[in-house]
């Protein structure tokens, strides 16, 4: 086989499959994959299947980098397919790691405005004392209901949030993740 096949027809030497930053062309050859893309389908940049950990898979199927003011927000981590998510006004950026661009946003306390510091939950839950208290969630939480690690209703990064409600790295595997928080899972690697 060709170095680029990953098996292939020995009578003629065509490729069946490609190594992991190679796609198959229609004349069984394995080429490689734009540059942005992790793995591929096509030559171009827009034909990404994968991306690398520095970049998310969007909806163009294109790997791209995050704005500077924003953090990623990875849905399958196996593909990296995800969004950057750009913190409002009433927000300040957290980066946890910078080069990945993990991170949250977290709400500005301003306390003339009552009904913003309500909706303004991220990485942080209201207690209601004499006053109204912001306090922060566990460090692994994204979003919670008290400062204990077991509290999490969401989860920061490349954690998934357990059936004990408290966020896990996937070792060995995959996160998915839906729009339902409570339904993230830990999938076996497929690489």
């Amino acid at each position: 086989c060709h170095q680029s096949c990953k098996s292939c027809i020995k009578i003629n030497n065509n490729c069946i499959s490609c190594n992991t930053d190679k796609f198959l062309n229609a004349r069984n050859q394995c080429l490689p994959c734009h540059k942005s893309c992790k793995k591929c389908n096509g030559p171009f940049d827009n034909n990404c299947t994968h991306c690398d950990e520095y970049r998310y898979l969007n909806n163009d199927n294109q790997c791209a980098f995050c704005d500077t003011n924003g953090h990623i927000i990875i849905r399958d981590d196996e593909t990296r397919y995800g969004e950057c998510e750009i913190c409002e006004d009433n927000e300040h950026l957290v980066i946890l790691i910078e080069d990945k661009r993990i991170g949250y946003c977290l709400c500005l306390i301003t306390f003339s405005f009552i009904n913003s510091l309500i909706d303004c939950t991220e990485h942080q839950f209201l207690t209601i004392t004499d006053d109204l208290i912001r306090k922060e969630c566990h460090p692994s939480c994204k979003t919670c209901n008290t400062t204990l690690a077991t509290n999490c209703l969401s989860c920061i990064g490349t954690k998934y949030l357990s059936q004990n409600s408290d966020c896990r790295p996937c070792e060995n595997g995959h996160i998915i993740r839906n729009a339902d928080p409570q339904l993230q899972s830990c999938q076996g690697n497929n690489l």
